[in-house]
């Protein structure tokens, strides 16, 4: 019996207004407007609201959400923006690990300045232009009296995390953090008084409406808690009422109205100071924080880049990012604007503007789809998770099952022409089809069973190569009806493989493996890729132009057919699964969380540094990349101009957590301008390790983690 699976099809109504600033030629086409998870937000009048988080990711926008400017990469930072506060439209701070960014004309420029603490501060608080808190691991705080640019330590006696600060005015203020974890104070925290709670529950934001009333949200075990103070925090008393996961974050726009968000996109509204609470929620993506305007205006952010917006004070919400968040496995293009997507969860996209719009299909909910490939713009074909094919003859409007005859995840799919493809998967599986994919039939060839396989490819002269786990190579010489093993000389996984002729070829694989063949996989030689992540994919355009992608954002190319590979610093730390390109200067790569991104000018400029100058203002130690790292990494610094030096003595040396020097990486004198050093920690232990710049009077300190 035939099974017609007809398209679900949501069809993005994109109407956003997305201004990118330079990210290294690549640019969102899904999630939109970004898919880097955020991590705070605040409005700063009724139509303007700022967004801080991953990659040092910074948006903004003016008219609640319609339209968005993005930056990533703010200052260079290659980490998190944790938390964010404005105090009126122009003055803004941000933290990321142990520094404090400062903005005075509403995010257009930063200005970093460090703490000197190994810290990673979780929130900050600013209650004038002057005063403002930072607080976060190991039970740190941090005052600052003259708008954020110095930085002091105040004492808690705590080595718990601390999330959350608030101060209702320069004297009163309450901390918040890991089990149950609550400290007051009433002279600006030079005193810091710890509250006993009777609770083990994490809180992880706490606000205040008054000197008197504030609430505290959290949760432990998977459950999310309320607790709630009407003596300026001396005492706390847990809230019911209602039942949720554990909560992000809390916000009262007076005595009676409240929300509160958290783990799989709960939203609660109260209007009775949390007496009762009323679930609003429209997603099921964790939301990490909310913040208010007023009674009525209000965002809320959250994983993947999720945005939300309500000007009801909370009773609805509309969502302002749009596409899936469901991981993505393979691309595949026609032509320039013909293409499909396929992932987790059945999840189908299809374009055919190149990707500015993007229909979302589910056609088999709960599997897993790993490869598409489509003949012409009619006939498609889909493999996935435990034996899955499906086919498509109206270029993916509905989609056939086909039966496969086997329960193995089949990885790798290949269509010579309308009639003959093959399949290879789990177990050693390879099947072949010779009616277009109605019937598959197991070939019984040298296939070891215990050996996953991963992909396949032929070239025009009818040679085709499987490749799998364990560094094994197969080989056909007569259109697959026969196979032969031949050397990889590796014995790591093989993920990828990609030829451009019938000579020309490269496999990719694990600990960032490149194999290149010039005689049509007759022999294949090692090439240094750069990285020792993962690379999922590899695609060449021609004999020179190469891309290799893998997790935590990792991108290398080639100009000259892998002799060298470059690593780019992209702008994303999701998992790439699959690069493809249509010509040298237009591509796409797919991955986790729903990334679709697109260059059309090669992908292969690193990112600049924002408002970068020919010489730079003030010194920026960047944090290392990748992060963990093993066994290297890559850290990058500026050094400044001051006055009419154009030299600076520089030091940049590596310590272990005991403050032991183990490397120093620059100890000499530079011009101004900005730097690459390599750090390779060949020899030590897997832990946390500290990079400390030092230049004239400037310092910084980053941490980094080696992991083995």
């Amino acid at each position: 019996m035939r099974t017609s699976i007809k398209q679900l099809t949501i069809t993005s109504l994109l109407t956003l207004s997305i201004n990118l600033f330079p990210q290294g030629g690549w640019f969102w086409q899904n999630p939109l407007p970004q898919g880097n998870t955020l991590l705070d937000v605040k409005m700063l009048n009724a139509n303007t609201v700022a967004a801080v988080g991953g990659v040092g990711t910074f948006m903004k926008s003016t008219n609640s959400g319609d339209d968005w400017e993005i930056k990533h990469k703010v200052n260079g930072i290659d980490i998190s923006f944790n938390a964010l506060f404005f105090l009126d439209a122009s003055t803004g701070w941000a933290t990321a690990g142990g520094d404090v960014y400062k903005t005075t004309d509403g995010g257009n420029a930063w200005n970093q300045y460090e703490t000197g603490s190994f810290a990673s501060f979780e929130d900050i608080f600013f209650i004038d232009a002057n005063a403002g808190w930072i607080v976060g691991s190991t039970g740190t705080v941090y005052n600052s009296t003259d708008g954020g640019i110095t930085w002091n330590p105040q004492t808690t006696g705590t080595n718990r995390t601390l999330y959350s600060v608030f101060f209702t005015n320069n004297n009163n203020g309450c901390i918040v953090g890991s089990f149950g974890t609550i400290f007051i104070t009433t002279n600006g925290g030079t005193n810091w008084n710890p509250v006993t709670t009777g609770t083990n529950t994490t809180f992880q934001s706490v606000f205040f409406v008054d000197q008197l009333n504030g609430w505290a949200a959290g949760g432990q075990s998977g459950q999310g808690a309320v607790y709630r103070t009407t003596d300026g925090g001396a005492s706390w008393n847990p809230q019911s009422g209602f039942s949720s996961p554990v909560l992000s974050d809390v916000y009262f726009t007076n005595s009676n109205n409240g929300i509160v968000v958290g783990f799989e996109g709960v939203i609660l509204k109260t209007t009775d100071g949390g007496a009762s609470w009323a679930d609003t929620a429209v997603t099921n993506v964790k939301l990490n924080a909310v913040d208010f305007f007023d009674n009525n205006n209000g965002f809320a952010v959250g994983d993947f880049g999720t945005l939300l917006y309500t000007s009801d004070g909370g009773t609805t919400w509309s969502l302002k990012s749009q596409g899936t968040v469901n991981a993505l496995y393979d691309i595949f293009f026609l032509d320039e604007n013909n293409g499909w997507s396929c992932g987790y969860l059945g999840t189908v996209l299809k374009t055919t503007n190149g990707g500015d719009n993007w229909s979302i299909d589910t056609i088999l909910p709960g599997y897993y789809l790993y490869n598409v490939q489509f003949i012409d713009s009619s006939n498609g074909w889909i493999s996935g998770q435990s034996g899955t094919i499906a086919k498509t003859t109206d270029g993916g409007t509905s989609w056939e099952l086909k039966t496969s005859n086997t329960i193995w995840d089949l990885i790798g799919l290949y269509m010579l022409n309308n009639t003959t493809g093959f399949v290879v998967g789990g177990q050693g599986t390879v099947k072949k089809t010779t009616d277009g994919g109605e019937t598959w039939n197991t070939l019984a060839n040298p296939f070891p069973q215990i050996v996953t396989l991963n992909a396949i490819t032929f070239l025009d002269d009818g040679t085709g190569f499987i490749i799998g786990a364990n560094g094994n190579i197969f080989r056909s010489t007569n259109n697959g009806d026969n196979w032969n093993s031949i050397s990889s000389g590796v014995t790591t996984n093989l993920y990828a493989i990609d030829f451009v002729d019938n000579n020309s070829g490269w496999i990719s694989g694990a600990g960032g493996t490149i194999l290149t063949t010039t005689n049509g996989g007759t022999s294949w030689n090692p090439q240094t890729s750069g990285t020792n992540f993962a690379l999922f994919s590899i695609h060449f355009t021609d004999a020179n132009n190469g891309w290799a992608v893998g997790p935590q954002g990792t991108m290398v190319y080639t100009t000259d057919g892998g002799n060298n590979w470059n690593l780019t610093n992209t702008f994303s730390r999701g998992s790439f699964e699959e690069v493809y390109f249509i010509n040298s200067q237009t591509g796409w790569i797919v991955g986790s969380d729903g990334i679709v991104i697109k260059t059309t000018s090669g992908g292969t400029v690193a990112v600049e540094l924002e408002n970068q100058q020919a010489i730079p203002s003030s010194l920026i130690l960047s944090q290392n990349y990748p992060n963990p790292f093993n066994p290297s990494t890559k850290i990058r610094y500026t050094i400044p101009a001051v006055g009419t030096s154009l030299m600076k003595f520089v030091q940049l040396k590596v310590y272990d957590v005991l403050g032991n020097e183990v490397a120093t990486l620059a100890d000499e004198y530079r011009e101004a301008g900005m730097y690459e050093v390599t750090f390779n920690a060949a020899g030590l232990s897997s832990g946390i390790y500290f990079y400390r710049l030092h230049a004239g009077s400037f310092n910084q300190v980053k941490k980094m983690v080696l992991i083995r």
